[in-house]
């Protein structure tokens, strides 16, 4: 699955629906993500993932799988690999701007998984970078790679430490 999403709240995110179903308004919202601490309490609790690259538009793709599904075009062109992050969902999982968590998210990637635990890792790439990634006018060509691959794998009895921060990835994890 793959969507192009826009946020200008400073990050997108994948977030279990049930969790955040009675946001109704800013009200609640801000309630409950308005700061970092909320939004640090839902990373935590397993509710949010966040996708922090700031206000923009990214070109997003969903996979059910691990990073080794990459292509060899996917991992030239990978810049930072996320360490893992933790969701557990109650089935229905959505992924868009923060701003759009709620009861009523307006987003085109709404998905549905078993119920359950689920190690959530995130691939920036530097799509960009490819040769005849652009069109004449500066924008990404019809098969220009995603900005960022997601992958939704089941959490098994292994489970990975767990990422427990808002910024998605560190400079020094970076590859290039």
């Amino acid at each position: 699955m793959r969507s192009d999403l826009a946020t200008d709240a400073g990050m997108l995110c994948v977030w279990d629906f049930q969790a955040f179903r009675d946001i109704s308004d800013y009200d609640s919202w801000d309630a409950q993500l308005g700061e970092d601490e909320g939004i640090l309490r839902h990373i935590s609790a397993g509710n949010l993932v966040p996708l922090s690259l700031g206000d923009g538009a990214f070109a997003v793709e969903v996979r059910l799988g691990s990073p080794e599904s990459m292509s060899a075009r996917e991992r030239e062109y990978l810049q930072v690999p996320s360490r893992p992050y933790f969701l557990r969902t109650a089935g229905r999982v959505v992924i868009s701007g923060v701003e759009h968590v709620g009861g009523d998210p307006r987003s085109p990637m709404d998905l549905q998984l078993e119920p359950g635990d689920y190690t959530i890792l995130i691939g920036l790439i530097d799509w960009a970078e490819e040769p005849g990634a652009k069109d004449a006018e500066g924008n990404p060509s019809p098969d220009a790679l995603p900005d960022m691959i997601v992958f939704i794998q089941a959490t098994g009895s292994n489970r990975p430490e767990f990422r427990q921060e808002i910024e998605t990835f560190r400079r020094e994890d970076a590859l290039r």
